[in-house]
Order: C-alpha cells, then sequence, then structure tokens
C-alpha cells in the first residue's frame, strides 16, 4: 500500500484521478467527509491521506487527526475507537456506493454502471486483502458497511 498526503497534494490528486477517473472525485471525497461526519459525533473536518495499491489501481481516503473514531452507524455498529484507516475505508466504500446509486437513479448508461460496480466490488476485495495481511481492521470496516 501507498499513501499520499497533503503535503504531496499533487501527486494525491494524481492518485485520486487514476482511481476515480470516470467519476466526480471532488463529489465523491466530499460524499466521504460527509459520511465521515455522518457516523462519527465528533468528527469535525482535517486532513485525510489518500492510500493506494501498489499498482495504483485502488484506493481509499482516511483522516489523519486522531488515531482512532468513536462511530455510531444507522445500522446499530458502534465502536468507540474504530482505527483511522479503517474509518476511512468504510466511509469511501459506502460514499461510493451511495454514488452507485445516485448513478443508478439517473438511468446512466449500463456501462458506466458496470464500471463503478465492478470497481466498488474489487476495492472492496483489496481492502479486506489488507485485513487479512494485517494491515487494516477488516471486521469494523465489514460491520460499518454492513
Amino acid at each position: 500500500m501507498r499513501v499520499f498526503t497533503p503535503d504531496n497534494s499533487p501527486a494525491m490528486a494524481n492518485a485520486i484521478n487514476r482511481v476515480f477517473a470516470p467519476f466526480d472525485q471532488l463529489g465523491l471525497e466530499g460524499a466521504v467527509f460527509s459520511v465521515a461526519s455522518g457516523n462519527c459525533a465528533t468528527y469535525d473536518g482535517g486532513l485525510w491521506n489518500f492510500a493506494v495499491s501498489e499498482k495504483g489501481e485502488f484506493g481509499f481516503w482516511y483522516p489523519t487527526d486522531q488515531d482512532t473514531y468513536a462511530v455510531a452507524c444507522q445500522n446499530y455498529y458502534e465502536d468507540p475507537a474504530m482505527p483511522a484507516k479503517a474509518f476511512g475505508a468504510a466511509c469511501t466504500l459506502v460514499a461510493f456506493n451511495t454514488l452507485i446509486w445516485h448513478l443508478h437513479q439517473r438511468r446512466m448508461p449500463e456501462h458506466i454502471l458496470d464500471t463503478a460496480n465492478d470497481l466498488y466490488h474489487a476495492l472492496r476485495n483489496w481492502i479486506f486483502d489488507l485485513s487479512e495481511a494485517g494491515q487494516i481492521d477488516g471486521a469494523a470496516i465489514a460491520g460499518f458497511i454492513d
């Protein structure tokens, strides 16, 4: 996993564009922050990193201001100390899933929906591969996105 920080914003922007090229990256990034705010009462903004797979085809945002976040989701999942990377990965998955539903409701062409669905499932699989490798808390992510 490679991590881009706000200190290297051009490289971060390129990495985000590579992962989410066919979609509105700024809108998606804003949606990730909105998911964070909606599921963590103490989250009030801050700096986020962007983690990408070794080949740069998958990635997720995660906040850097705290090591853990107390989350309470509408699905009744609660975690008083969800690790920042897991919190960010889960927020990214929820935001991207919401984008897919919006694309579907707008009756976007099938190839766009297929591209979005394929990317979502590949991203989710990569995140859970990271969990199996001990690099991220997959149980917390599963609870959050369920």
